[in-house]
């Protein structure tokens, strides 16, 4: 079965610890009680509302890039507000490759191609930003514990 790009974004960013609760400004310290589907099902919800083309061809992938991460966006800031900055990379790859699409300077497989490279990109940003900030955590307790002992 192949994963939809929701679907990878999603596994990521609860694989990685890093949601944060909905309508909150504090990142994931511990655990929640929300689904990857919540994540996943609202922006679904976000890219069905906004209607964006479901196919892409040359001259409308700009066009689809910006709809979808227009969409997105709210979502991804309600559940993961400290990786905006990492959303904003993705989505500037993905208008560029879009850009080089409508122009045929790329083939339909080249789009689809480095749009994937874009997202594993994410994926692994999203990864190395949990384990850093999981090592600062432990860092932290460790500096705590040797002050109260």
């Amino acid at each position: 079965m192949r994963k939809s790009m929701l679907d990878v974004f999603a596994a990521a960013l609860f694989g990685a610890g890093i949601i944060a609760c909905p309508s909150s400004n504090v990142a994931a310290q511990q655990p929640l009680n929300l689904q990857p589907t919540t994540f996943r099902d609202a922006m679904a919800r976000a890219t069905e509302q906004a209607n964006c083309a479901k196919r892409v061809s040359p001259g409308t992938a700009v066009a689809q890039a910006v709809c979808l991460t227009t969409a997105l966006y709210p979502v991804w800031a309600e559940y993961s507000p400290g990786t905006l900055d990492l959303f904003d990379i993705w989505a500037m790859k993905g208008r560029m490759i879009a850009e080089q699409f409508n122009r045929g300077a790329i083939s339909p497989q080249q789009h689809e191609l480095q749009g994937k490279e874009a997202t594993a990109s994410l994926v692994t940003s999203l990864q190395q930003r949990a384990a850093a900030q999981q090592v600062a955590r432990q860092a932290q307790q460790q500096a705590q514990q040797g002050t109260t002992n």
